[in-house]
């Protein structure tokens, strides 16, 4: 039967046991979101674009990332480039303070996720993991609310759209080179459409609400 395991980096950590991470995969060392100038994307299901989180892992001796595995000089360095910096610890988070859980691994070191990731251990020792997308999302949202990550730059939202645009006429020629009935069409119609959404958003406004319990939505 396939294991769900972790806990939050703060937290105490699990034994390992049965329902550990196996030795035969790669280690994960913990790490810290940032976030480029441009780094946003439309995502349809919230009708907004929000920022693109990207990992900078806590190994030492790489990227700025001391012996002791303290990330000051990393942190520093990264906004000195223009990231935005998203420290686990910063109380700004509120209820994603600490967003980094820490697995329990037979192969020493560590194993590490976003508590919007979940593993699974399957038998034979593969591990599939799934993140909950909603909750993400709603992480995001919280990022640009609480000002952790500055509002989108119309600049960079021009920027992106021209690309997107490059796409869409790319699929448009495809589309009309091919014969009636042809998938490009359909291909086309549906990027199209995307992209008018994409044109019309702007970046959140506020903030998703938690969402409920099963207990609760049933009750």
């Amino acid at each position: 039967m396939a294991a769900v395991i972790g806990k939050r980096m703060e937290q105490a950590p699990t034994q390992v046991g049965n329902g550990s991470i196996p030795h035969t995969v790669k280690a994960r060392p913990p790490f810290f979101f940032m976030i480029a100038s441009r780094g946003w994307e439309f995502v349809e299901s919230e009708g907004c674009w929000l920022p693109v989180l990207k990992r900078h892992y806590i190994d030492p001796g790489v990227n700025g990332i001391t012996a002791s595995r303290n990330p000051s000089q990393a942190y520093s360095e990264r906004e000195q480039r223009g990231f935005a910096v998203i420290r686990p610890e910063d109380a700004r988070l509120g209820e994603f303070r600490h967003y980094v859980q820490t697995l329990p691994y037979q192969g020493g070191g560590s194993y590490c996720l976003s508590v919007f990731e979940a593993a699974e251990v399957m038998p034979g020792g593969r591990v599939f993991i799934q993140r909950d997308e909603a909750e993400y999302n709603r992480f995001r949202r919280h990022l640009v609310a609480s000002g952790m990550v500055p509002p989108l730059d119309p600049r960079w939202k021009r920027e992106l759209l021209g690309e997107m645009r490059q796409t869409l006429n790319r699929k448009a020629a495809r589309a009309a080179a091919a014969m009636p009935g042809s998938p490009a069409h359909a291909k086309f119609a549906t990027y199209e459409a995307w992209f008018k959404a994409a044109e019309a958003a702007d970046g959140p406004t506020d903030e998703a609400k938690p969402k409920r319990s099963r207990a609760r939505a049933e009750a």
